[in-house]
């Protein structure tokens, strides 16, 4: 997002609506109040996307509505306290997703007792979810008018028929959000008020979502969806001649990735880039890093290496967080770019060197390999016959705990090389609790991993030496060999590995499965059950 960032006032009641689903379809200022919010209030176990946005320490308890909460005194007391002491209170209703009036229920609530709030709305499922099937209510080639239905009859008999009658004697579209039970009725009611029963009708189960269901029937057929057994409500049902345009718009669930919801265990700062070319392939993704990354200690061999800058000839990068850790701690101490006067840069892989691009700073240095064994024969390319490796004096800023291969092939060969601590990674142990949640409910099809301590720590996180169990079921995809080495240590089998160590490359060849997957019917490849 850029600009300025969207600050919730303190010591406010937020009635959030998140939307139909899709996580890509939350406004930044739901997003803004999650990442704020001090305390939430959900009617359900929080999903792992949600609690994702959490800031750690969040108070989390789950209330069917807000009326439950109010009615106890102690809890009343509880609420107003968290909002005098300026607390961000935050109200999510997910059983009621879709539903307009569900957070102005909860408004009536607080209006009688005098509580201030605020409503973030969300777009409704009812907009999103047809266009999601692939239908427009409101197509140029059919009606510019349609009629919205949400929830039955209710306490207002008539007024549900009478829009019934409506929709049954003119060709308008007419748009349903129900509860599943509710659908025979509809197509019933319509059928006796003497609408086509052959009109086209498109039913949408878990609209927005990896496990969409979209069936393209007719209304004398609408008597077999929506039985008793079904338990996941909000069903959209599109009535009309627009409902045709499924078959020639159906966008979402075509794409590559459809119906995959895939692990990015990548650290935080990194994960972006990641996440937001598999949602533009249509996989929903589930962000739980394995790996944190924090500073530096307070005085570092990094510290004394930038004191003495004078000493190395060569700057080696083999990570976005090396190159930054290092960049970050030169000016905080007061120095600038001018302490790399005739210094000659070393970088492992792309990123790495769009990122010292950042500090307009040209890379000497890339082997075409990104991995560390390759910079030997890159390095030894830029060597003149003057010049030999007892020359090379080089400043390697990483991880404080990272493979030896390098430094050592280096000094094998005469060069003088400090390898300092630019960074620490450590294990997130929230994500643990995040991971567990999601592969206890079978939420994840696909699991990826950039680097052998994604690998490692999610073992630590499962308390597993063999991954293999807790992974059952599941693609892996590793961006390299070396990550492909730990995981097998783990006895993970890696699905998926480009031949180029990057990002953009790990996420084509996790495309490229999928569709060979698809057209040889490997279950890989396919959405997961329904589970309504």
């Amino acid at each position: 997002m850029s600009g300025a960032t969207f600050l919730p006032p303190r010591g406010r009641l937020c009635l959030v609506d998140l939307g139909p689903g899709d996580t890509g379809l939350w406004t930044v200022r739901a997003r803004a109040y999650l990442e704020q919010a001090d305390c939430l209030l959900i009617d359900e176990p929080v999903p792992i996307e949600i609690a994702a946005c959490l800031p750690a320490g969040a108070h989390v308890a789950i209330i069917p509505t807000l009326a439950h909460l109010l009615e106890d005194a102690v809890h009343r007391n509880q609420l107003t306290d968290w909002l005098g002491s300026g607390k961000v209170v935050v109200r999510l209703r997910l059983s009621r997703r879709g539903f307009p009036g569900a957070l102005f229920e909860e408004a009536q609530c607080l209006n009688t007792l005098g509580i201030a709030y605020e409503i973030v709305p969300g777009l409704s499922l009812m907009e999103t979810a047809p266009l999601y099937a692939g239908v427009s209510p409101t197509s140029p080639d059919v009606r510019q008018t349609f009629r919205c239905l949400v929830g039955g009859p209710g306490r207002d008999h008539e007024r549900w028929l009478q829009a019934l009658r409506i929709a049954a004697e003119t060709d308008e579209t007419l748009v349903c959000l129900l509860d599943p039970p509710l659908v025979r009725e509809l197509a019933e009611s319509l059928l006796k008020m003497g609408k086509d029963p052959h009109t086209p009708v498109v039913v949408i189960r878990r609209g927005t979502l990896p496990e969409q269901r979209t069936q393209l029937t007719i209304l004398n057929d609408l008597h077999d969806f929506g039985g008793q057994e079904e338990s996941y409500s909000n069903w959209v049902v599109v009535v009309g001649e627009a409902a045709r345009g499924r078959s020639e718009f159906n966008w979402f669930e075509n794409k590559p990735l459809f119906g995959q919801r895939v692990l990015v265990t990548r650290a935080r700062q990194q994960a972006a880039e990641l996440s937001v070319r598999l949602q533009a392939y249509g996989a929903a993704v589930l962000e739980a890093p394995t790996i944190e990354i924090v500073p530096p200690r307070a005085d570092t061999s990094l510290d004394e290496a930038l004191r003495h800058l004078d000493r190395y000839n060569w700057l080696l990068f083999t990570s976005v967080n090396g190159v930054e850790s290092f960049f970050s701690r030169l000016l905080a101490g007061g120095a600038d770019m001018r302490e790399l006067k005739g210094k000659r840069i070393g970088a492992i892989g792309p990123a790495t060197a769009r990122a010292i691009a950042r500090y307009y700073l040209r890379v000497d240095l890339m082997p075409e390999e990104y991995r560390a064994e390759a910079v030997i024969p890159a390095l030894e390319q830029c060597l003149s016959g003057s010049h030999g490796w007892k020359d090379l004096s080089i400043l390697l800023p990483r991880a404080r705990v990272a493979r030896d291969v390098l430094p050592d092939q280096l000094r094998q060969r005469g060069a003088h090389i400090d390898v300092v601590e630019a960074y620490q990674t450590v294990v997130p142990v929230a994500s643990g609790t995040r991971i567990k949640q999601a592969l206890a409910q079978r939420q994840i099809t696909g699991a990826i991993f950039t680097s052998s301590s994604t690998v490692s720590n999610l073992a630590a996180l499962l308390e597993a030496d063999d991954l293999s169990v807790q992974l059952s079921g599941i693609w892996v995809a590793c961006i390299g060999p070396i990550t492909s080495a730990t995981a097998k240590k783990f006895n993970l089998v890696t699905d998926i590995m480009p031949n180029d160590y990057t990002v953009p490359a790990l996420v084509e060849a996790i495309v490229h499965a999928a569709a060979n997957w698809k057209r040889s019917g490997d279950p890989r490849g396919a959405a997961p059950a329904d589970s309504s």
